[in-house]
């Protein structure tokens, strides 16, 4: 292994010397690992049995909102869901709790999330989910 000698160079000038540190690019923070994982979801509406007027979050349910209900997420994340066989996507935000654990799905999505990226007659769909990290839009 070598090891290099540094010298200063010899009566280096400066052209014009920087009067603060705006003038220095900054390196950007490195991206927060976002969390992925690979699952099955279905889509739900006001008209399935069983159905609330509203959210486990409280809110009334609306099938025309961005909205996914889930165990795994706690309300108001924010999860880019998107069909690999399309390549479509969606956001939406969790709002709700479900699906039934016995139905091992990882999501239930509102019939407007569910329709921006697989049609709504294929009912279950393998899906990548990405959680958004919070202050990202």
């Amino acid at each position: 292994m070598a090891i290099g000698v540094v010298t200063p160079v010899q009566n280096a000038v400066l052209e014009e010397p920087l009067a603060d540190l705006t003038d220095v690019p900054f390196s950007e923070p490195a991206e927060e690992e976002t969390k992925q994982t690979v699952g099955i979801v279905s889509w739900y509406s006001e008209n399935d049995p069983g159905i609330r007027l509203h959210t486990a979050s409280g809110k009334r349910f609306d099938s025309k909102q961005l909205w996914a209900a889930s165990w795994d997420y706690p309300f108001g994340t924010k999860l880019k869901v998107t069909n690999p066989k399309t390549s479509k996507s969606v956001v939406v935000v969790v709002e709700d709790r479900g699906p039934a654990k016995r139905l091992h799905r990882k999501l239930d999505l509102t019939k407007e999330a569910f329709s921006r990226i697989a049609l709504l007659g294929e009912g279950v769909i393998e899906v990548e989910i990405t959680e958004i990290p919070r202050g990202d839009s």
